[in-house]
Order: C-alpha cells, then structure tokens, then sequence
C-alpha cells in the first residue's frame, strides 16, 4: 500500500476552497480563496495545484462538493459541472477525489468511542450533503456516496445564488428575512428524516453555513425541535466550531482510507 508523507490537500466548497499540506498531522498555512465557477472552475483547480511547487508534495487529495461518479466524472449544479471527467484536473502527481462529506466522516475512525456510535455528518454549506458512520464503518452507496441532498430550493427569484453561492447569500441575508426562515425549515425537514429513519447517537453540524453565518438562537431552534421530535430517538446535536479543520483534515485521510480500501476490498 502507498504511503505519502506530504499530501496537497484540496477542499472544493460551493462558495469557498481551501488548501494546503498535510504532513502527519500537521497542516501549512490554510489558505482560502472564491470557488469559480463553470467554465473557469478547471482553470481555477489547476492553478490551485501548480501554485505548490512540486517537489513539495507525493499525491493530490480533493474534497469536491458534489458528485464523483465511478471516479471518473464530477458532477455539481451549484458549480455548473455537470459530468465533466476527472481528467481536467491536471496532476503529475497521484490523484484522489471523494465528495466532502464523505472525507469529513473519515475524522471520526479516530474516534475512541466510534465502536458504539453511530453518527451522522451534515454539511451545510451551498448545498447540503450527509455522511453516515456507524459502529466504525463509512457507509455508502454507489460512488462513495450516503446521502448527497444537493441543491436547496429556496425559490429566490434572482440568479444571486447561483452566481455567489449559499453563504455569501445568507452573509447579506437577515435571519428575520423569509427566505431565511425557508432554509432553517428545510434543514429541520432534514434532521427529522435523519431521525426518524436513522436514530443515530449524533448528528455533527460542519460546512460554511454553519460555521460562519448560523447565530446562537437559530442553533437553539434546532436542538429544540430535535427535543421535540421523538421521545426514545433524541441524537446529540454537535456544531463545528468556527475554527474548524475537519474537512481539509478529512481530505488528508482519504489517499490512506482508499489505498487500504483497494487493497481490503472486503470488511473484517
């Protein structure tokens, strides 16, 4: 099994990307720049990664916020990539890409408790996208995938969205504001489907929404309405802090997690 030591690590966001080196556990300098979007989003990856020196990296990890089909084609609506082959991202340098979610779940094999656990990972950033762990196992579907929900319709009437992304919108947005409101209905629609259909010990808030733009009271709002949801399936609800590397670490793991996973395609 291939074992890299330095690891250029790419966490593709619907509104934000981030980027760095991982070597062992730790991280260079974060850096974070506007995702671009459709025709320049290849033009805009492939800058990321010749802006590192090549020697100072041994394989390219990326997070991307939509759709990685058969590890061949990416597919975002948020970002207008629609079906676009992996093979635009220019790498000389081994490549491995996943959804975002699904990297930011791999944090939690570290747990010490994972064993008895099982946990949901939602990322709400300019889409929303869920990951589930259960008892030490990653599960998924088709393409690395559990639970991709995509686009939310908040029926803006404006290309604002589609042009700036979820989270420069609510940036500018009041959380009196209708369609506001619209969104935190959406996501309590959300937490009950995940509750009633799941029951999971925890569900663990991330992604750029949540992190940067979600004020204490609405966080509130909630907890309570998980309360209030069954009286026997009540999960913890867990928010990533402002200041939080769970995604970028998450990206760090994921070269290890499937060079194990080609090599053990069977579970113990």
């Amino acid at each position: 099994m291939k074992n890299f030591k330095r690891i250029l690590c790419i966490d593709i966001g619907g509104t934000f990307t981030k980027h760095c080196i991982a070597s062992g556990r730790s991280l260079s300098t974060l850096k974070k720049e506007s995702t671009v979007r459709e025709k320049g989003f290849f033009p805009f990856i492939n800058g990321v990664i010749s802006s590192y020196k090549e020697d100072s990296y041994d394989c390219v990890s990326i997070g991307f916020c939509g759709l990685v089909l058969d590890t061949n084609y990416l597919y975002s609506e948020n970002l207008g990539v629609i079906n676009k082959p992996v093979s635009n991202i220019r790498s000389k340098k081994q490549l491995y890409i996943a959804n975002d979610v699904f990297c930011s779940s791999l944090t939690a094999l570290s747990r010490k408790d994972i064993k008895s656990k099982q946990i949901v990972y939602v990322m709400i950033g300019t889409s929303i996208a869920v990951a589930l762990v259960n008892k030490g196992d990653i599960v998924t579907g088709q393409n690395n995938m559990f639970g991709e929900v995509m686009d939310i319709d908040l029926e803006l009437g404006n290309n604002f969205l589609k042009q700036k992304g979820l989270e420069d919108f609510l940036f500018t947005t009041k959380p009196t504001t209708q369609t506001y409101k619209d969104y935190l209905s959406k996501t309590k629609q959300l937490i009950s489907v995940i509750t009633a259909i799941l029951a999971p010990h925890e569900i663990i808030f991330s992604g750029g929404v949540v992190i940067h733009h979600w004020n204490q009271p609405l966080r509130d709002e909630l907890i309570q309405h998980t309360n209030n949801l069954f009286k026997y399936a009540r999960p913890k609800l867990v928010f990533a802090k402002r200041y939080n590397f769970d995604n970028i670490k998450g990206v760090s793991m994921l070269p290890s997690y499937l060079e194990h996973a080609k090599n053990n395609p069977f579970p113990a």
